[in-house]
């Protein structure tokens, strides 16, 4: 320690011991002293109290002796730190749960918690608690405990199948099935398997062994029964710590038991066998069964294969199958055999012949005391019977000598051995013909007696072959071939080997031995080139020059003076001479010098050095073009403007020289589409031969109405060009109607209209104007409206606006190319679409419920004639309707007539102005618009006043006030008044007698107020004056309605009447008149009385001016009896004392119409369905005294009875009736479209003045009313490819059932319902799933107005939108890997929370992954498992795995998608094939080949010797050169080996892939070369199929007229049945539609197509049959085809005054118009002078008849050819 210093002295306590320290810390200073500072130092040591939180801790279930682990958490509650320590645990090896801690120590700090991990190892199974110590260092008390609860679980083993039955399986023969144990816990389960029976039949394999956890082991359960019969036993399953399974099995025997002990059924093959030797095979026949067999052999016939022309290989002897007897027989052929006893079996047969035979041997069998015998063994025994077999060395020879310039030629030697390949010894005879002979092996020559020559078993013969090269002397190279042919003594058999010999010369090969220049144009010159090849290995030396010694002077002149010129003026040959050397070509050019009009021939001669000479003829001619046009100008009449007209030119070569031909100026655009106003010449160019003539097709399309006249140029070689015209008329089909068009307020039309006025006046189109006057009434030109009414002047403007429109279509056509042809016919189409003034035909004004009928005439006023139809469709629910069918081909100033009917009520239109536009199109011309007008319009009046007031009038007088009614409106309007009067209410509890009196009293009290008139009808703006008259009966004020109903209106007038009335009141004063006493006789007294009175007074009985006035009143009351209900009679009121006055005219009758029938006035109709009718009859009397005119109509308030036809009354018109009982009948017409409620309507009878009801009619209509619950459905958003459904439901609420039907087409692509149709009952609902599955993405999907068609009734409608969202992304993705060609599968699992059951479509991408097709969830399942099981058939590679995915779509529109990733490793190695085989005797061993794919495969088979490297002639190994293997099979190929010394012996099979495509196309394969020394070899394939060669042509020779039918083969290589679709593009062959084809073999089959040739045009017609089929491919069969003139034929034959029919066919294209003639009177003919296009029609050929017999021919011609047809007329008989 330093000086003034400083030292810090740490001071640790540890204790482990609970106790209170006292200590002092001391400091001793070395040299100073002891203990020279002391520091006191206390402490205490104690435990802080620690706790377990849960002193419980749960492991739950536990797999054994798999380790888990909990947390214990300690908690701290105290102030200081604890050290705590988990106790390991005592007794572990004989515990039941293991258990420790990876952390058993530690330090907890004051007020905290620690976890400490506890791991548990359960040993054996159930329920265990175990207890654990965690201490607490320095305390003494017992340690905390800490109980570990768990639960012990063995292994959870799933077994499939839970039962086995084998079913039917061989007898003797082991058969497995699988027993899938699946572990599904996380530990190993070891189980050990047994059967439960002794001496079972079955066997376990492997019986024992471990299953790890999560995986699976397959055990084999091996049945090998001894008997036909049922065995069952028991597998036994014991599973360590888990449970033991018991699995049934079972299996049926069938076969037999009966075993042979080499190989004999179901094919014995016994080889080849000298055909002159008996075959024997013998072999053992056990039973290896428990029952007795009692055995019967027969033959089932015999198969023969016929010899073949050549001998074939020892095992592979093909031929024909013939028939023969019986070849084999069996010894015994009865034959007992006891349970384990064998027999002896000896096979023996013989043939004379070299065949292969078949047999079938049939084995039969008794089984103990069965008494059955049952087929149990059938074998095919093949032996071949060869012929002698000579091996050669070479079935070919050949000798070349080259013969070089100098060479001398000398004989040649080639060897050639035979060696004898039978077991039998062979004598051969040798012969061959010169040039070649036979010599010995040191090239002597066989003497020509030489002796057959012995061949023994395996000896070989060595020979020579000699050829003499000299044998042919010219210099021309030459070859020989000859057959060496070897006969042999014991057999007719022979072989043949073939000798060649070649010599070679210097020679030349020429390209052609005669050179024709024809004829060239005058002083002109045409060069030839001939190629000249050098077809020897020799070099050759050629020269040229022409040959002087020609006998024929080689210039020919065609003038009249020859020209003196010599052979290289005319002919010049480059180059003369040179060199070649072996196949080198040299091209010669030969000119020819035209002098003018000469021919020459002449020959060149060309020398070969040490070879021969070659001779070429040459000619030449000189001439001058020379041509013919058959016409200057083309005329096509009349043309529809818009439509291409077609002409044809013919130009022929009239001189001896070819020309080329171009036009100038051509125009553009193809055939169907030139350009308007240019001629298109087709072809343009070209080049005609001599004498020949080219067909020139000119197209030309007006474009416009109207004249028109074109010229083109042709230019023939170097001459001047000629000119071609072509004029015609373009024009259009049209239609007039007889309707004003609407041309005022259009500035276009009026400007047109003006100048077709102006064209008009210059008279251009008088001669037309009058043909149409005579169709069309003349009319005004303009009306005050604006409206064009005339003719001439509407078609002058018609053609002037379409010519404009077309103007304006024709230079779209020049910003497009010609080739653009589409557009072209699109633009050809719009030329008539322009839009022409409206006809215009207004209605007025209509009032609902009223039909309006015009009727319009429609005329044709063009030259062609006119189709045309009215689109009906656009007058749905207007109001308007038409009856414009199709109308077709209207002759040139022919008129057509239709209705126009306007019916608002029909389709309940509103008030208000209707305007349709009506389209009439006509075919092929311009569309016609016809505007419908109307206006809506109810009636309705006005009135004057609405209250009338009566001054107070005296009763027995009357008071007449007037009101005025005016029609304001459009329509007429028809009112009738009626006048309500309040009635006093009866009381319903006074007695019967006296309610009904008065009721009767009411009844016959008269009506105060009276109008006059009281019914009527206002025209337009007409005014009439009413008379309300009031008559008071009594003092009292009256008041009253009049009620103003106006017909089809729903305006209601009032008129409110009041009036007050007085009664008479006679005043007298005194009102007392008292006289006094009076005596008798006396003079009496008199007494003043005053009255006052308001009106006349006088006395009934005493008043004679009263009484001379009543007798006139009661005359005239007489007179107007029978017309004046109230009996009385109105007279002006006269002033007191005044005289009556009295002036009548006229009389007034009543009105009296009765209905006689029915009684009641009641119609009934009865109850009908929709579509009924039912008519009634009403008769109707007049008993009025005065005739009466009047109309009947029915009022109803039931819409469906205010349509059109559905209540009519028939007369309609108005009715006259005489007086005095007249009678009419009236038909009543019901016939209700749709269902219609019980209903009452009144029939009212109208005459001037008068509306009343006359009767009533009853009825109703039962029909179905049907609806949907909801016209649209939403489904939201869905999944791509995924779907969702929504119900709707249909109701019935009619009367009957009916169909249904939906539009399932509407509902493509994305929607579906279900059902689609059916039947609906009364009261019935029907519900529909609607399936919304979109096909595609889009933001927007709706579908409007999809109809169900409802029998009887309209559509219903019904609108589905939804919208269509991409798919999620990828869930999860599953990863498989395996062997290729092997298996591996793995699950999903797939929950349903929906409340209803799903059926789940999955959608599985990738062609290595297969899935069930469904799968079904129930409602509310949970984690069900989908199984998708991965086979690879080829290999992945590192960078690229197989890739796919899978997708479940959700019926709730969502939906899960996976991805999947596989890999495919190398194919497990199949092993390696050891065989030892006795020498001399043949070994066939079968090679299994699979093959993976689903199509069938050929495996080409290249065998490779490894060891010895060549193998010698004493070993033979073959086998077919190619094996077939159908789809998804597996063959066996066969590898024969025979060897005749010992040694070992290794070779490799290669099995080759051989590609044969059968359609065009690029593809790409993989191929991988799997070797055990090198590894694999990985090879990518392109391929590529291109098109195949055409087929052999087919060539047919006919008349025309005749048809010539060939039956034409192709070979088919599709190994699957298909079908071929046949198409050929010309007309003149036919063929099916369509041809199957079987299933081909494996080299192909041949396939008969049948072509059927029918010209219908002179000369060759050429065509391409195309045969296309998806699985075999394409072929092409080119079709030439001569039509000859047709032949006569005949004689016909006929009688005297007699007939006869001959069979004539049209066998054009198109009709035809043909023409018949007969030159003799005495013949006539009938028959139709037009035929439609290939058909047939019976010419009539009558004969008058006369004393001799009379010959004559019919000719029957067109443009297209004639026929001769020879008649004879027989004499008459008399």
């Amino acid at each position: 320690m330093c000086s003034e210093g400083h030292l810090d002295i740490q001071v640790t306590l540890c204790s482990n011991t609970v106790k209170r320290y006292k200590l002092a810390l001391v400091v001793d200073v070395d040299g100073v002293g002891k203990e020279l500072l002391s520091l006191p130092i206390r402490a205490r040591c104690v435990i802080p109290t620690l706790r377990v939180l849960h002193p419980a801790v749960p492991f739950g279930r536990c797999s054994l002796k798999v380790p888990y682990q909990q947390m214990l958490t300690l908690v701290n509650d105290s102030n200081l730190p604890g050290c705590y320590w988990a106790l390991p645990q005592e007794n572990k090896a004989a515990a039941a749960v293991w258990y420790s801690s990876p952390e058993p120590r530690g330090i907890i700090q004051p007020h905290s918690s620690v976890e400490i991990p506890f791991t548990l190892e359960v040993q054996v199974t159930g329920k265990q608690d175990t207890v654990a110590h965690v201490a607490v260092f320095g305390s003494k008390e017992s340690p905390l405990k800490v109980h570990l609860l768990s639960t012990g679980e063995g292994p959870v083993v799933h077994v499939h199948p839970s039962e086995i039955n084998f079913g039917s399986i061989q007898v003797l023969q082991d058969a497995s099935r699988t027993l899938h144990l699946s572990n599904q816990s996380v530990i190993p389960a070891s189980f050990l398997a047994k059967m439960a029976g002794e001496n079972s039949c079955w066997s376990i394999g492997p019986s024992q062994g471990v299953i790890p956890a999560k995986a699976e082991v397959s055990v084999a359960v091996t049945a090998n029964l001894d008997d036909t019969e049922q065995f069952k036993d028991e597998v036994v399953l014991f599973i360590e710590n888990s449970r033991t399974y018991i699995i049934p099995v079972q299996a049926v025997g069938i076969g037999t038991t009966i075993v042979i002990d080499k190989p004999f059924g179901p094919k014995l093959q016994l080889g080849p066998c000298f055909s002159l030797d008996p075959c024997c095979y013998r072999f053992q026949m056990t039973n290896k069964g428990r029952r007795t067999h009692l055995l019967y052999w027969t033959t089932e016939g015999g198969i023969t294969l016929q010899q073949c022309n050549h001998l074939p290989p020892i095992s592979n002897t093909k031929g024909k199958v013939s028939s023969c007897g019986p070849v084999f027989t069996l010894q015994p052929l009865r034959t007992e055999l006891m349970p384990g006893q064998t027999a002896e079996m000896v096979l023996e047969g013989s043939c004379r012949t070299p065949q292969v035979v078949k047999e079938k041997l049939l084995c039969h069998a008794i089984v103990d005391n069965e008494g059955v015998k049952n087929l149990i063994m059938q074998v095919d025994v093949t032996c071949e019977f060869i012929a002698p077999a000579l091996q050669i060395s070479t079935r070919e020879i050949t000798f070349r000598v080259e013969k070089h310039p100098g060479d001398v030629l000398t004989l040649q030697y080639k060897p050639v051995s035979l060696k004898n390949m039978c077991s039998l010894p062979l004598s051969v005879v040798l012969a061959l013909e010169q040039p070649f002979s036979i010599c010995t092996a040191d090239q002597q020559p066989l003497p020509a007696d030489a002796q057959p020559m012995k061949l023994r078993s395996g000896e070989e013969l060595q020979l020579c072959i000699r050829f003499n090269p000299a044998y042919e002397e010219d210099l021309l190279i030459w070859a020989a071939e000859k057959a060496l042919k070897i006969k042999f003594l014991e057999h007719p058999h022979e072989e043949q080997v073939t000798v060649r010999g070649e010599v070679y010369f210097p020679n030349l090969q020429m390209q052609t031995t005669a050179l024709d220049f024809g004829c060239i144009l005058n002083d002109t010159k045409d060069v030839h080139y001939m190629e000249m090849t050098n077809c020897s290995p020799l070099v050759v030396q050629y020269h040229w020059s022409f040959l002087k010694d020609s006998q024929v002077n080689p210039v020919r002149f065609m003038e009249t003076e020859p020209l003196a010129l010599g052979v290289e003026e005319v002919f010049d040959i480059l180059p003369l001479h040179g060199e070649l050397q072996p196949g080198q070509s040299q091209r010669i050019a030969f000119t020819f010098f035209g002098h003018a009009n000469t021919v020459t021939q002449v020959t060149a001669l060309c020398r070969v050095e040490g070879g021969p000479s070659y001779k070429v003829a040459l000619r030449g001619e000189a001439s001058r073009i020379s041509y013919l046009l058959d016409t200057s100008e083309i005329d096509c009449g009349l043309q529809v403007f818009n439509k291409v007209t077609e002409a044809a030119v013919t130009l022929q070569n009239s001189g001896k020289l070819g020309f080329a031909f171009v036009v100038l100026s051509p125009g553009t655009g193809t055939a169907a589409s030139p350009l308007p106003g240019v001629p298109l010449v087709v072809p343009s160019t070209g080049y005609i031969e001599p004498g020949k003539q080219q067909v020139l097709k000119v197209y030309y399309l007006p474009g416009v109405p109207g004249v028109f006249c074109r010229a083109f140029q042709i230019q023939v070689g170097h001459l001047e060009p000629e000119k071609i015209s072509v004029k015609g008329e373009g024009t259009f089909p049209r239609i007039h109607l007889d309707l004003p068009r609407n041309i005022k307020g259009n500035a276009k039309y009026e400007k047109i209209l003006e100048k077709a006025k102006e064209k008009l006046d210059k008279g251009s189109q008088r001669d037309e104007a009058v043909a149409l006057g005579e169709a069309v009434a003349a009319e005004p030109r303009m009306d005050d409206s604006g409206t064009l009414w005339d003719v001439q002047l509407q078609m002058q403007m018609e053609e002037m606006l379409i010519e404009e429109h077309a103007l304006e279509q024709q230079k779209a056509l020049t910003s497009r190319p010609p080739e653009d042809t589409a557009f072209h016919q699109r633009v050809h189409r719009r030329l008539l679409k322009a839009e022409l003034p409206e006809y215009i035909l207004d209605f007025g004004y209509v009032v609902p419920g009223d039909i309006h009928t015009h009727i319009v005439k429609i005329t044709n006023p063009g030259h062609y004639p006119a189709s045309f139809h009215g689109d009906g469709y656009v007058l749905y629910n207007t109001g308007f309707s038409v009856c414009l069918d199709h109308v077709k081909r209207l002759p040139y100033c022919e008129t057509k007539t239709f209705e126009v009917c306007f019916d608002p009520q029909s389709a309940s239109l509103p008030l208000g102005k209707v305007d349709v536009l009506l389209p009439i199109k006509v075919t092929r011309g311009p569309t016609f618009q016809v505007r419908l007008r109307a206006v809506v319009a109810e009636p309705s009046l006005c009135l004057s006043r609405d209250r009338l007031e009566f001054s107070a009038v005296q009763c027995g007088q009357c008071q007449e006030e007037t009101i005025q009614l005016h029609n304001t409106f459009q329509v007429p309007c028809k009112w009738s008044i009626s006048v309500n009067v309040p009635v006093k209410e009866v009381d319903k509890h006074l007695p019967a007698s006296e309610h009904q009196k008065l009721l009767e009293e009411m009844k016959s009290t008269p009506c105060v107020f009276e109008v006059l008139p009281s019914a009527g009808t206002l025209a337009p703006g007409q005014q009439c004056h009413v008379q309300v008259r009031f008559s008071p009966m009594e003092e009292k004020c009256y008041q009253g309605e009049l009620q103003i109903r106006i017909c089809q209106s729903s305006q209601r007038l009032q008129v409110l009447v009041l009036g007050h009335g007085l009664e008479p009141r006679l005043e007298f004063s005194p009102s007392e008149l008292e006289l006094g006493p009076l005596l008798p006789q006396s003079c009496g007294e008199e007494g003043a009385v005053v009255m006052k009175s308001p009106c006349e007074v006088y006395s009934l009985e005493f008043d004679e001016q009263h009484l001379a006035e009543e007798q006139v009143r009661g005359k005239l009351l007489q007179t107007l009896k029978d017309d004046n209900c109230h009996n009385s009679l109105l007279l002006p009121p006269c002033a007191p004392g005044e005289k009556l006055t009295v002036e009548a005219q006229g009389r007034d009758i009543k009105m009296k119409v009765d209905v006689v029938d029915p009684p009641g006035k009641v119609v009934k109709l009865g109850n009908l369905w929709t579509g009924q009718t039912v008519k009634k009859i009403v008769t109707i009397a007049n008993n009025s005294a005065a005739p009466l005119a009047f109309k009947l109509r029915v009022t109803s308030t039931v819409p469906e009875l205010q349509e059109a036809g559905v209540l009519c009354l028939k007369p309609s018109k108005e009715l006259k009736l005489k007086p005095r009982g007249d009678t009419c009948k009236v038909e009543v017409t019901f016939c209700p479209k749709r269902r219609i409620q019980p209903f009452t309507a009144q029939v009212l009878l109208e005459c001037p003045g008068l509306v009343r009801s006359l009767f009533v009619v009853r009825g109703s209509c039962q029909g179905s009313l049907v609806s949907l619950d909801q016209d649209h459905l939403s489904f939201g958003a869905v999944v791509h490819r995924s779907y969702t459904c929504q119900r709707v439901v249909m109701r019935n609420t009619g009367d009957r059932g009916v169909r249904f039907m939906w539009d399932m087409e509407s509902f493509q692509p994305d929607f579906s319902i279900s059902p689609t149709k059916g039947y609906i009952s009364p009261g019935m609902d029907v519900p529909f799933v609607v399936t919304f599955r979109p096909s595609k993405l889009s933001q927007a999907v709706q579908y409007e107005g999809l109809r169900c068609f409802i029998q009887g009734s309209e559509p219903l409608l019904l609108t589905l939108a939804g919208s269509c969202v991409e798919v999620p992304d990828t869930k999860e993705t599953l990863t498989f890997t395996c062997n290729v060609r092997e298996r591996q599968s793995q699950t999903i699992l797939l929950s349903n929370p929906s409340s209803e059951a799903w059926t789940l479509q999955p959608i599985l991408e990738g062609k290595y992954w297969k899935g069930p097709e469904f799968i079904h969830l129930e409602a509310r399942q949970k984690e069900k498992a989908y199984q998708v099981t991965y086979r690879p058939l080829t290999m992945s590679s590192e960078n690229k795995k197989h890739q796919g995915s899978i997708f479940f779509p959700l019926p709730d529109g969502t939906g899960l998608h996976y991805h999947l990733e596989g890999t495919a490793e190398a194919p497990r190695c199949s092993g390696a094939i050891s065989r030892q085989v006795p020498c001399r005797i043949s070994h066939t061993e079968l090679i299994p080949v699979s093959n993976w794919l689903h199509r069938p495969q050929r495996f080409l088979v290249v065998i490779d010797m490894l060891k010895p490297e060549n193998l010698e002639s004493s070993s033979v190994l073959q086998g077919c050169s190619y094996i077939d293997v159908p789809s998804s099979a597996k063959e066996d190929y066969q590898l024969t080996f025979l060897s005749y010394k010992e040694g070992v012996f290794s070779a490799k099979a290669n099995l080759v892939l051989e590609y044969q495509p059968l359609k065009t196309g690029e593809s790409t394969g993989h191929l991988v070369l799997q070797s055990s020394d090198l590894g694999s070899l990985s090879y990518k394939l392109q391929l590529k199929a291109t098109s195949s060669r055409p087929e052999k042509p087919v060539y047919f020779r006919t008349t025309l007229g005749s048809r010539q039918t060939i039956t034409t083969k192709i070979r088919n290589f599709a190994q699957e049945k298909t079908e071929y679709l046949l198409q050929t593009d010309c007309a003149d062959f036919q063929t099916a539609k369509s041809i199957s084809a079987a299933p081909a073999s494996s080299r192909g089959s041949d396939l008969n197509v049948e072509v059927t040739f029918e010209p219908c045009h002179l000369g060759e017609a050429k065509a391409t049959l195309q045969l296309s089929s998806a699985l075999g491919g394409q072929y092409c069969i080119p079709l030439i085809g001569l039509a000859l003139p047709p032949e006569p034929q005949g004689p016909f034959l006929i009688p005297a005054g007699g007939t006869t029919s001959i069979s004539f066919r049209n066998v054009f294209p198109k009709s035809m118009a043909f023409q018949y003639t007969v030159k003799h009177p005495a013949f006539a003919v009938r028959a139709p002078g037009m035929l439609r296009a290939k058909s047939s029609t019976t010419i009539t050929v009558s004969f008058t008849g006369g004393p001799a017999p009379v010959t004559s021919r019919l000719v029957v011609s067109c443009p297209g050819g004639s026929w001769i047809y020879h008649l004879r007329g027989l004499p008459s008989t008399r």
